[in-house]
């Protein structure tokens, strides 16, 4: 199995995103090193990345072909959820916001899951974007 192993931060110094490999310095010293980057360019170009958003791809993309990150914010035809990981689970799920469905999950036709899948769209993250989580 190939998955691609990415990680996204923003820098600590200009507010910028970041996508590359993780690096932890310590309990809170994260840093991302840009994919492009060679083994002589590692500290110089390690960017200090802000802790708390720091999050991992999920290897999936959404309907425009937008990699999907840890606490990003997706929509769909049936609501609105947050991108998280499950430690219990070891898996990512979708945290509802608000949806429009009235039976669960559980209950849905396996085509219809798939469907509602297909048409996920990145509409921002929660750090970013946190008036999405109350609408």
């Amino acid at each position: 199995m190939k998955r691609e192993i990415l990680f996204r931060g923003k820098r600590v110094y200009n507010g910028e995103w970041v996508e590359g490999n993780l690096i932890q310095y310590g309990q809170n010293d994260f840093r991302i090193l840009p994919v492009f980057c060679r083994e002589w360019d590692i500290l110089e170009t390690a960017y200090h990345t802000l802790t708390e958003t720091v999050g991992q791809f999920t290897g999936l993309t959404d309907k425009n072909g937008v990699k999907i990150f840890e606490g990003d914010i997706v929509e769909n035809p049936s609501g609105r959820f947050i991108v998280k990981y499950d430690e219990d689970l070891t898996s990512y799920i979708l945290e509802i916001i608000h949806c429009d469905w009235s039976i669960e999950d559980d209950d849905l036709p396996d085509f219809l899951y798939e469907f509602q899948l297909l048409m996920i769209e990145i509409i921002g993250n929660i750090h970013d974007n946190p008036e999405l989580l109350n609408q």
